[in-house]
C-alpha cells in the first residue's frame, strides 16, 4: 500500500476511501499558517488513523490468511522526522512482514509553474544515495524488520541506473528486487536491464 505518495497531476495525492484520504490530509502543513483550529484538526486526524490503519492491516491479514506477505510502501524518508508525520507508521510497519521503502531517485511531477508533467531528481538522484536515505529513514522505526529498498519510477530511469541498483541490493545480500511505474511505459532497454539483474 502506497500512502500518502504525490500524485502526478495537479491536485497532488492519491486519492483512496474517505477514510485513507491521505492525500488530503497532507496537504495540510504545519506551520503553514492555516490557524489553530486546522492545526488541531491534523492532530485529531492524527490520532484517528493509528486505530484505523490498524483495524484496515488485521482485516487484510485475516482475509489474506497465513501464507499472505504483508508489506508496506511509502516515500523514501517520509517516516523521518519532518517527513510525513500523519502516515500511521507505527501500525503499518508492526503488520507488516516486509518493508518496502520508495527508494527512487528520478519522479515525474506536475510543475504548477510550467502546468505539465516534468521529470526530476530525487533522493539524490542515483541508485545509492536513495537507497542510503531510504534506509536512513526506515531502520529506526523497522523494529528489525526486512527492508528492502524499492526502485521507480523505472519509466524514467536508465539501464545503468538498474544495474547500479542491482548492485547496490546485492551489497547489501539483497537478492529479491522490486520496480514501481505508475504509467506502464518501460522502455525495452530498461527492462533488459531489469532481467539482467
Amino acid at each position: 500500500m502506497a500512502i500518502g505518495r504525490p500524485g502526478n497531476g495537479p491536485g497532488g495525492g492519491q486519492q483512496g476511501s474517505k477514510e485513507f484520504d491521505t492525500g488530503r490530509i497532507g496537504r495540510l502543513h504545519r506551520g503553514s499558517g492555516v490557524g489553530r483550529a486546522r492545526e488541531e484538526r491534523l492532530e485529531q486526524l492524527e490520532k484517528d488513523l493509528g486505530p484505523l490503519a490498524k483495524q484496515f492491516c488485521d482485516t487484510i491479514k485475516k482475509a489474506a490468511g497465513k501464507n499472505f506477505v504483508f508489506g508496506t510502501t511509502s516515500g523514501c524518508a517520509y517516516p523521518a522526522p519532518g517527513g510525513k508525520p500523519h502516515i500511521p507508521f507505527k501500525e503499518f510497519f508492526a503488520a507488516s512482514d516486509i518493508l518496502l521503502p520508495q527508494t527512487y531517485w528520478r519522479w515525474t511531477h506536475f510543475d504548477p509553474k510550467k502546468k505539465l508533467d516534468v521529470v526530476d531528481n530525487i533522493n539524490g538522484g542515483m541508485p545509492a544515495k536513495s537507497i542510503k536515505r531510504g534506509l536512513d529513514a526506515w531502520k529506526p522505526k523497522a523494529g528489525g524488520k526486512i527492508i528492502l529498498p524499492m526502485a521507480g519510477e523505472v519509466d524514467v530511469v536508465t539501464p545503468k541506473e538498474i544495474a547500479d541498483y542491482g548492485a547496490e541490493l546485492a551489497k547489501l545480500g539483497v537478492a529479491e528486487a522490486h520496480f514501481y511505474t505508475d504509467n506502464g511505459k518501460i522502455p525495452v532497454p530498461v527492462l533488459a536491464a531489469i532481467k539482467a539483474l
